[in-house]
């Protein structure tokens, strides 16, 4: 197997597939991954290509819904 044939197998057992990438509902899958992540770094990958900005909008309404969450959660617990 050469480099490429490596780096292809890579991206695929490590993809996630974002099935409605319209919709910040659509990125539930991530909680898990994310529960212990103090930082989020998203990558600028526009390439004039309305679908990737669709879903990162959605993807920054998902973790902002998500941290909004956590805070009031936390507010719940220190009283």
């Amino acid at each position: 197997m050469n480099q490429l044939d490596t780096f292809i197998n890579e991206v695929k057992y490590n993809s996630l597939e974002v099935v409605n990438i319209g919709c910040s509902d659509s990125y539930h899958f991530l909680n898990s991954i994310l529960a212990d992540k103090k930082y989020v770094f998203i990558g600028e990958s526009s390439h004039c290509v309305k679908e990737f900005s669709i879903a990162k909008i959605n993807l920054v309404q998902f973790l902002h819904q998500r941290r909004m969450k956590r805070q009031d959660r936390d507010v719940i617990h220190s009283r």
